[in-house]
Order: C-alpha cells, then structure tokens, then sequence
C-alpha cells in the first residue's frame, strides 16, 4: 500500500481506504481499474475498460461496466484458443481462492 505525504510536514495525507484481493488466473481487461476494498474471485475476468468498486466479484464470473457488475457465472478462461490448458483446469470445478 502506499500513502500520500507531505514533503514538509511528514503528515500522511491519504490513508490507505481498503484492501485490494485478487484471486489466482484473474483475467484483468485493459484500462480496467480495482478500486480499494474491491474482492476479484479466481479464474474471474474483467472486462475491457470495467471499474470494480468496492465488493466482491464472486470466483469464476465475468464482470462488465463502470461500476462492474457480473454478467455471467460459472467460466474461467484459458490462453489457448483451441483447448483448455493446465492453468485454467485447475479453476474448473469451482476454482481456488
């Protein structure tokens, strides 16, 4: 975590607000942002541009939109575009958090 400090006065300025939790083969989309207080559950992704807000995106779902909100359960992805590989197996029946 990091803070905002004054140069002069060494008074913290921004105290951290949350804790950001993302679980193992999380997909994060591009210009997505995780705010603070914000859960991502394993093999979960994020879509291009989403902002997560505090809560929890619940493991294996696909959360969308600013604020994020799942749109669809029970999937995981895999870097392979013709078949499931190791990595995303381990997710499948129910995933690790």
């Amino acid at each position: 975590m990091h803070a905002l400090v004054d140069v002069r006065t060494r008074e913290i300025l921004d105290v951290g607000r949350g804790v950001i939790d993302i679980g193992p083969h999380v997909w994060l989309g591009r210009r997505s942002s995780i705010l603070a207080g914000a859960q991502i559950g394993a093999g979960s992704i994020v879509g291009l541009g989403s902002v997560v807000t505090k809560g929890t995106i619940p493991p294996n779902s696909l959360a969308v939109g600013a604020p994020a909100r799942v749109i669809r359960e029970g999937i995981t992805w895999s870097r392979a575009e013709t078949h499931v590989d190791a990595d995303a197996t381990r997710y499948l029946d129910g995933g690790l958090w």
